[in-house]
């Protein structure tokens, strides 16, 4: 994506996506974002997200700078902020951004609730409208840990995960997942038959370009 640095110029593009019934959707691991990040690099944050209908976030630190996101990006925007979630030593949240005048929420996004605790930081889920399009989106950081045994057990159970939103959806065909899976897609530990990634290899998605880890999954058959 083509980043715009003219604030007239984005909203103007999403005009454009609008009357032509598109959702542009993003996934960012921001990296230890706290309130205590500069005003002058929560602009160019917001700039970036600006860029999009709907931003699913990964490493937030505190609610604190999620408000400041929305207060910089304007009355069209809302978040919904995840609770605390990881280790005693480390947590963190998610958050869900987007432009109230195209995607609404329905309902509250939660946490799902992880039986066996398959995962280090449970998934974070909301069902979302976008005119006529409803859609559920699943966002989740996958634990990095010492060993590839750890990363492939989490994007391993993902199936089951997918399975469970479906029941809670009410069986809504349109489920996304994404977020920061800490492997590529074509690791050998996926096991999401039926579904497939939007981004795939050669292509990279991290700082330095040197690994493909934050992606989207969608069914082969419904989104």
């Amino acid at each position: 994506l083509p980043l715009l640095q003219d604030e007239a110029a984005i909203e103007q593009a999403a005009k454009d996506r609008a009357k032509r019934r598109e959702v542009s959707l993003a996934t960012w691991n921001v990296r230890n974002l706290s309130k205590s990040k500069p005003d002058v690099n929560l602009k160019k944050i917001v700039m970036i997200i600006s860029h999009f209908d709907f931003v699913a976030l990964q490493e937030i630190r505190d609610v604190i700078v999620v408000q400041k996101l929305k207060d910089l990006l304007g009355e069209t925007w809302q978040t919904s902020v995840s609770d605390p979630i990881g280790t005693d030593g480390r947590k963190e949240r998610y958050a869900f951004v987007w432009r109230s005048n195209r995607i609404s929420l329905v309902g509250d996004a939660h946490l799902l609730v992880d039986v066996g605790n398959k995962f280090v930081r449970e998934p974070y889920m909301g069902f979302f409208r976008a005119s006529n399009f409803d859609f559920v989106i699943v966002t989740i950081h996958v634990v990095f840990g010492d060993t590839l045994a750890g990363r492939r057990s989490e994007i391993g159970h993902l199936d089951q995960v997918l399975r469970l939103i479906k029941e809670r959806a009410h069986d809504e065909n349109d489920l996304i997942i994404c977020g920061d899976f800490n492997m590529p897609p074509n690791d050998v530990g996926w096991d999401l038959d039926g579904w497939m990634p939007v981004i795939n290899p050669p292509t990279t998605t991290t700082v330095g370009d040197v690994s493909l880890y934050d992606n989207f999954w969608l069914s082969i058959e419904h989104t």
